[in-house]
């Protein structure tokens, strides 16, 4: 009897240790991790881990928001700043001066009402040409004039001046603008004369030809500037058939325009290079730095 009582009395004990340490964990547990003890413990715990994953989530959000503004900032100023290269107002008057010369030929005896219809693609073809042509000249002299206009105080804003952009992409601009003015000058030719597309190529050329150095002597860039100011009226009369289905009238008078335009040009162009000459000293050979200097300046 006394072995089973020694028995009864160990298997008690170890009883009463499993469950002192069973309830000792159980309010462990209930103290630590009261979320686990119950249903609504682990239902608080999900929603937390949720609310965490959707607060990680809106600050995702927020950041690609952001990156996403600050890249659409970007592009924009980098597009406005390739705009103003062009001079966008500024060479509208290129585009006028075309659209005159048409409005002569136009109402003239030589052309007829189907005539003015059919040309409305061409002309809205050429006047896109011109724009993109001159446009580039425009930025081909901010390329050639980048060291000038640094130190300018009115052009250091320039963008290829201020670093804005650089100078391969600002030439890499001026071939694309080159070369889709020369596929609008194709496209505004549908009668197959090829006068009006030369034209285009040779402004272009007088144009690179002008950046790389012709303004640098004397009086040239004055009168180049004076020509690429009433070509676009020698444009217009390569519209199309050509100046020799036009008629001498018709050429006369276009050819008058560009005779009072060009003297008007040209001394505007000597008035910029008055406004110009501290700057110009010692690059550029201009009338103002010439032996009328004194003059000028006084």
């Amino acid at each position: 009897m006394s072995i089973f009582r020694y028995y009864y009395i160990i298997v008690a004990l170890v009883t009463l240790r499993v469950e002192g340490s069973f309830s000792f964990n159980l309010q462990y547990n209930r103290i630590s991790h009261p979320h686990r003890s119950t249903t609504a413990g682990r239902v608080t715990l999900l929603r937390r881990r949720k609310r965490t994953y959707l607060d990680h989530q809106d600050g995702r959000r927020h950041d690609v928001i952001n990156n996403l503004s600050i890249t659409e900032n970007c592009f924009e100023q980098t597009a406005k700043s390739y705009i103003r290269m062009m001079r966008p107002v500024t060479i509208i008057q290129a585009v006028g001066a075309f659209l005159v010369g048409r409005l002569v030929i136009l109402t003239s005896s030589a052309a007829s009402s189907s005539s003015i219809i059919t040309e409305v693609p061409d002309i809205l073809a050429a006047s896109i040409s011109i724009y993109l042509s001159y446009g580039a000249g425009m930025a081909m002299n901010d390329c050639a004039d980048v060291a000038i206009d640094s130190v300018h105080e009115d052009k250091q804003h320039r963008s290829v001046a201020s670093e804005t952009i650089s100078m391969r992409n600002a030439s890499l601009f001026c071939a694309a603008l080159s070369i889709l003015s020369l596929i609008f000058s194709f496209s505004a030719s549908s009668t197959g004369c090829n006068g009006f597309p030369v034209w285009s190529l040779f402004n272009l050329t007088v144009m690179a030809l002008y950046a790389l150095g012709l303004q640098r002597i004397f009086l040239v860039k004055n009168l180049i500037c004076g020509y690429l100011a009433i070509a676009p009226l020698i444009g217009a009369s390569l519209l199309g058939f050509g100046a020799s289905n036009l008629g001498g009238d018709v050429v006369g008078k276009l050819y008058k325009l560009a005779i009072i335009g060009f003297p008007l040009q040209v001394a505007r162009e000597i008035l910029k290079d008055i406004e110009d000459v501290k700057v110009d000293e010692g690059t550029k050979k201009t009338l103002p730095l010439g032996e009328f200097s004194s003059i000028c300046i006084n």
